[in-house]
């Protein structure tokens, strides 16, 4: 009987140790290729940062204490589409959505700026278990009641390009 078990034991182990040495570096690294599945490399130095930013699927209208707000969460990822972290200024725009899907842009209801530059405020707004930044943007009572809204946001970073994202909230 234990012959029998050290039979069955030691193989296994020895596929464990031998994955463990091997690891998956044959598997690809997530997000390595652009679009085209081409990875883009100029020969200069890395560093991460942000080139894409996205609303996150838990942006959403809701009702506090307070009362209406918008809980916006705003995810960036780098050229190889990992999250990461940005350093800069954020610019929110609320805008009605008129017939038809068109947004009248001269119609702004609200707009909000604030900012990631400092420790402080990275702790403020970062929220490491989602990986995004979250923002609570008030609003009147009246105001976002039964309409279908345009939320709009624009990243300045400390260096680098701008980022845009937008999304539709309410019915």
């Amino acid at each position: 009987m234990r012959s029998t078990l050290l039979h069955i034991v030691r193989p296994a182990l020895l596929i464990t140790l031998l994955l463990l040495v091997v690891g998956c570096s044959w598997l690809p690294w997530k997000g390595d290729a652009g679009k085209d599945g081409v990875i883009k490399d100029d020969g200069s130095v890395w560093q991460p940062g942000p080139v894409a930013m996205r609303f996150y699927a838990a942006t959403r209208l809701a009702q506090h204490d307070t009362g209406p707000v918008i809980e916006a969460r705003v995810e960036f990822v780098d050229a190889l589409g990992d999250t990461t972290k940005g350093v800069g200024r954020f610019h929110f725009e609320l805008s009605p959505i008129e017939h038809q899907g068109q947004t009248d842009i001269g119609q702004r209801l609200y707009t909000w700026d604030t900012e990631a530059l400092t420790l402080t405020q990275q702790r403020e707004h970062f929220d490491a278990i989602t990986g995004t930044y979250y923002f609570r943007l008030s609003l009147d009572a009246a105001s976002a009641v039964g309409q279908k809204l345009r939320l709009a946001a624009t990243f300045a970073p400390v260096e680098g390009p701008r980022l845009e994202a937008e999304m539709t909230l309410g019915e």
